[in-house]
């Protein structure tokens, strides 16, 4: 009888997805400030884009208005998300479903979190959103820090990153556009440290390996033909002696 193969585990499949996360806020406070918006791009390790997920909370509605900064207050009527999370009926309980389902689906249940600051939209995950908390690893993938290695160990790296106050979007303070321009960011250091090879050089590895090849099959019929002498001549060393 033959065994069934064992599927891979889906923690396995979705080892080097990145759950590209941010959070608009009312504030800075996990315990006293809500949630207003959230914005999740998932991509593959190579930050191709594989789904994107998005929600307006009611979080405007269960918050002291009065407590919150006029900082935060302009912000967010300048750039309409107080008055869209006033009418929004999605409740924390019904983003953490959702949220948990998308990161699940697409991510599988130790899904590494990253973005700009990440640790400060985990401790709103932690704190907000249990159930997909459950779902995260606690290792998580920061730009932030990566900007602040580079800003000290190669700085003219970090001066060539792409500025997120270049993009237009980025200045509304709105959840997508700052997931995309922390995954802008991400995706300028791989090339800027290890640039990608040009096409020669990809066309002189090609040619490199088929010569490589040939020599190896060369040393390979080599072999074999030491192997046929030996052969022979131990034959015919045993048929002299009858």
């Amino acid at each position: 009888m033959t065994d069934t193969p064992t599927p891979p585990r889906a923690d396995t499949i979705f080892a080097d997805r990145l759950v590209w996360l941010d959070f608009e806020t009312s504030g800075l406070d996990p315990y006293e400030d809500r949630i207003l918006e959230c914005a999740v791009i998932v991509t593959e390790g190579d930050l191709t884009e594989v789904a994107r997920f998005a929600r307006v909370t009611d979080g405007a509605r269960r918050v002291d208005y009065a407590r919150i900064s006029p900082f935060v207050q302009k912000m967010h009527a300048d750039n309409g998300l107080w008055l869209e999370s006033l009418r929004s009926e999605v409740v924390d309980e019904i983003l953490d479903a959702d949220l948990a389902d998308f990161v699940f689906l697409h991510a599988g249940s130790r899904a590494m979190l990253a973005g700009n600051s990440i640790n400060f939209d985990a401790e709103f995950v932690r704190r907000r959103l249990p159930r997909t908390h459950a779902l995260l690893h606690h290792r998580q993938g920061n730009v932030s820090a990566v900007n602040e290695f580079a800003r000290r160990w190669w700085p003219g790296v970090y001066a060539s990153r792409p500025q997120s106050a270049s993009r237009p979007q980025s200045a509304t303070h709105r959840a997508l556009p700052d997931v995309l321009g922390s995954i802008e960011q991400a995706r300028h250091y791989p090339n800027a440290l290890v640039p990608a090879p040009s096409a020669d050089a990809r066309r002189a590895a090609i040619v490199g390996a088929g010569e490589q090849a040939r020599l190896q099959l060369d040393a390979l019929m080599l072999v074999r033909d030491i192997t046929h002498v030996t052969v022979w001549a131990r034959d015919a060393e045993r048929a002299a002696r009858f």
